[in-house]
């Protein structure tokens, strides 16, 4: 062997052992570039800045996406011919994002059949800010009463009002259990369908959902994080048709911002913990009709279900809306099903959050 070429194999000896290897770094070990990632053990570690210090930690957009997977494969295994559905669109409606809506209502109805049957066909109609009249006779022939017919017709005024061409609106309405039905305004000035545009579908569906599991009561015992916080979990996990869509819609759960909301990348006054306290049911919350959703319940209840759901699953998440209608009391239920009290439940989920936006860059 030459003398240069030993040299360069000494060299290149010494560079090897002093580099540290991946697989001599564990979870939890200090690091010193944030959203820096490594393989430990087969498991993506991000470098996460948490309680003011930087530590390898388990990637936890992992946790949505196994999460995604499994909701995803239930689905598919759902049945399309017992879709119980009545899909009506308007004369002037834009088919090319109707359609879009339409595909998250029926992946949102094959996951949600599994849990319950609907007991009959689900009216879903698509309007545009030029169908005042088409909408009224479509409700007549729904026979829906005159308050609840008064009630839309001026819900719909105020849209029109609001957006114009551009009424971008969706819910789940009618006055009653018995009467309800989807309705999604799409304005006449939208081109195409977006990312959101079947998250917003499978958001609608998931509240009949969880109508039903608390009998129909429409989770008057379950706090507002898990009521549109839930629609909004399952409205990402449903209709994301990739890990492109499920990343574009998490990313905005964190550094979104509704109206009159805050982003959930800031944590509000008083932290995390407070804020899912003070978010109660219906039945507890004086400003519930008021607050609810849009006092940040949409983004954060949405990290705060996907918590539940990644402790329990599905299974888990039933019980919790069951107990909760049950019993009155949604902490206890927290108890019954996930083995630890509320207390300690609202502190990992805020500790749970925290992580979520330290490993989420805007973008």
């Amino acid at each position: 062997m030459n003398k240069s070429l030993a040299l360069s194999l000494g060299f290149l000896l010494v560079l090897t052992l002093s580099t540290p290897s991946a697989n001599a770094v564990s979870f939890n070990d200090k690091c010193t570039k944030p959203l820096q990632t490594l393989k430990i053990n087969g498991t993506t570690a991000i470098c996460t800045l948490l309680n003011g210090e930087k530590k390898w930690l388990p990637d936890s957009f992992q946790d949505l996406t196994k999460i995604w997977r499994s909701v995803s494969n239930a689905k598919k295994s759902g049945d399309p011919s017992t879709l119980a559905l009545e899909i009506t669109y308007s004369p002037t409606v834009n088919r090319k994002i109707a359609d879009s809506i339409a595909g998250g209502v029926k992946d949102a109805a094959l996951f949600w059949q599994k849990t319950f049957i609907a007991d009959r066909p689900l009216t879903v109609l698509f309007i545009t800010e030029k169908d005042r009249k088409w909408f009224n006779e479509q409700q007549i022939a729904m026979e829906l009463s005159e308050r609840e017919i008064e009630a839309e017709l001026q819900m719909f005024d105020d849209e029109v009002k609001r957006n114009g061409k551009l009424a971008n609106a969706a819910g789940l309405t009618g006055g009653s259990n018995e009467t309800a039905y989807l309705l999604f305004y799409i304005g006449t000035g939208r081109m195409n369908p977006d990312v959101n545009s079947a998250k917003v579908a499978a958001h609608e569906y998931t509240h009949i959902g969880q109508m039903e599991i608390s009998n129909r009561i429409n989770g008057e015992d379950v706090p507002c994080w898990t009521i549109e916080g839930g629609a909004e979990f399952y409205g990402k996990v449903l209709s994301a048709k990739n890990l492109a869509d499920l990343k574009v819609m998490h990313r905005d759960h964190i550094w979104g911002r509704y109206d009159k909301n805050f982003r959930v990348a800031t944590e509000p006054k008083g932290g995390w913990a407070k804020f899912f306290e003070e978010n109660g049911p219906r039945t507890t919350d004086p400003d519930y009709a008021q607050t609810c959703g849009i006092n940040g319940s949409y983004a954060a209840g949405a990290l705060g279900t996907q918590y539940l759901f990644m402790k329990k699953g599905q299974e888990g998440m039933v019980d919790f809306f069951r107990i909760s209608t049950e019993t009155k009391d949604y902490k206890s239920a927290i108890l019954s099903v996930y083995g630890i009290t509320w207390e300690e439940m609202k502190t990992e989920i805020a500790q749970y959050i925290r992580l979520v936006v330290a490993q989420t860059p805007i973008s």
